[in-house]
């Protein structure tokens, strides 16, 4: 006589569920992402996001092994730290330097000694008078560190901004959604274990409160995810055989890229700060999926290294050829702040606009009074 199957509960049930999308999201990272390092910071968020919905499915697997749960807590307890990796590399869209990833040890080696500790004794003391509950330390710890990296991402957010990313608004939208509802995550977190510190909230009413906020969160910034960091598996429109392009040969990218090189050069569209993605899909009649195809796979570029190139290009011939401020200058070449027209510039030709027309300035000068 066999055993009958164990039941599974709701509350097992539903972290169960849980699992799938972030193991989704990272499958859909990984295949997204160009170049793959682009999709590192965020699937580690989502193994995180997807430990802390395990750790409760660990019985139903029979995995109730100290070290497989300890190495399923760590995980978990990295996402904080992650959040905070994940927050800065959408602000800045650059690879994050080495020492902001330090902050991953944070929440490992201190949760390391503390769930260590409490494996060991139920008590924890600093001094023969003053002693805490083990699981009272680990919760205070997730508190201090959450407020901790709060400060860190205020910092950061006040040092970049958002303000000189050329994106499409869309997905700029979609990007302050998707650290907006980080943050946001990330500080109900501890509230709920500062509840449980207070005995305000039991350990199941918080455990509850956590998995709908994850939950939540996760249902919420899925579509968001998906517009961040592209969706090239995404079949462009006009490749869609439809009877209403039955007969009409594929698009040829190499014409697409001169027809957006001469719409960009005749008509100068770069100049307005708000320009797009979308815009320039709109200026050509394609989608923009199309657009990212040609510039990324044609030209080899993002939107917002071939928008810049053109305003650039405006930027040095103004510069070489006339005596206009060069606030004046980057405005109407298109840049919407002087801080992201230096370092643009500084970035593409090694020197600074002022250092630029000191060098080029009399030839250009001599260039346009010849003409």
């Amino acid at each position: 006589m066999t055993d009958a199957p164990t039941a599974i509960s709701l509350e097992e049930a539903v972290p169960l569920l849980a699992l799938g999308p972030c193991l989704f999201a990272v499958a859909f990272l990984w295949l997204a992402c160009r170049p793959r390092a682009k999709a590192l910071i965020p699937s580690l968020y989502f193994l995180s996001l997807a430990a802390s919905f395990a750790m409760p499915l660990l019985p139903l697997i029979e995995q109730e092994d100290p070290t497989t749960l300890f190495g399923v807590q760590m995980v978990s307890a990295a996402a904080p730290a992650l959040c905070y990796l994940l927050v800065l590399s959408l602000i800045s869209r650059r690879s994050i330097p080495f020492g902001h990833w330090l902050i991953l040890s944070a929440p490992l080696v201190g949760e390391a000694s503390l769930i260590y500790r409490r494996s060991q004794q139920d008590r924890f003391c600093l001094a023969n008078d003053l002693c805490v509950e083990s699981a009272s330390a680990l919760m205070l710890y997730h508190v201090l560190l959450a407020a901790f990296i709060f400060l860190l991402l205020i910092l950061q957010v006040s040092r970049h901004g958002l303000s000189d990313r050329n994106e499409a608004q869309l997905e700029r939208r979609h990007a302050y959604w998707l650290i907006v509802t980080l943050v946001m995550l990330h500080l109900a977190l501890p509230i709920l274990d500062l509840g449980r510190l207070t005995q305000r909230l039991t350990e199941a009413e918080a455990y509850r409160l956590a998995l709908l906020l994850r939950i939540s969160f996760l249902y919420l910034v899925l579509t968001s995810l998906f517009r961040v960091y592209g969706a090239p598996l995404q079949v462009a429109m006009e490749s869609l055989p439809t009877l209403a392009r039955a007969g009409r040969p594929p698009l040829d990218d190499a014409a697409l890229a001169e027809k957006l090189t001469a719409i960009m050069r005749h008509e100068a569209p770069y100049r307005t700060p708000s320009f797009s993605r979308e815009d320039l899909a709109r200026l050509i009649k394609v989608s923009e999926q199309t657009v990212s195809r040609v510039l990324n796979q044609h030209l080899g570029q993002n939107f917002s290294e071939y928008v810049n190139s053109f305003r650039l290009e405006e930027a040095k011939r103004r510069l070489a050829s006339e005596n206009s401020a060069v606030n004046v200058i980057a405005f109407t070449a298109g840049f919407n702040s002087i801080a992201s027209f230096n370092r643009v510039f500084k970035q593409a030709t090694g020197l600074s606009p002022t250092q630029y027309r000191q060098q080029h300035g009399t030839a250009g000068l001599r260039q346009a009074a010849a003409e």
